[in-house]
């Protein structure tokens, strides 16, 4: 973040607390989904436009970095956040609106099926490995 804003952005800074209790409650969400069956959860917090492609418009209290990062998170993370700043030159979201675009559809789409086909060759390589 340029100097100009760091002020402000500070000000308006999620604090640690409030992100805690955030962490907090996606762990209990996380052991009661086991608990209840699910072979595994995952977060995906999807940004949205302004937070991927215009980061300095506006005040980002940085939220999706820092809960993603947050070392107390035990549920596994699709990062959607770091591959749309990736991708921001390219027309991922539709024109005028919040919706993904086929090509931002295609991406997280892709995240989510990457994810979940490394889970699954985790599990069959523990189930055939001695």
């Amino acid at each position: 973040l340029g100097d100009s804003i760091m002020p402000y952005f500070m000000i308006h800074y999620l604090p640690a607390g409030e992100l805690n209790t955030l962490v907090t409650s996606l762990n209990h969400i996380y052991h009661h989904s086991r608990q209840a069956g699910f072979a595994e959860v995952y977060l995906a917090v999807m940004p949205n436009p302004v937070t991927v492609l215009e980061p300095t418009l506006g005040i980002y209290n940085g939220l999706i970095p820092r809960l993603q990062r947050h070392p107390a998170l035990l549920i596994p993370v699709i990062d959607v956040y770091a591959k749309f700043r990736q991708l921001r030159k390219q027309p991922i979201y539709q024109i005028s609106d919040s919706h993904w675009s086929k090509r931002g559809f295609l991406v997280g789409v892709a995240l989510i099926d990457s994810a979940l086909a490394t889970q699954s060759n985790l599990k069959r390589t523990r189930v055939t490995t001695p």
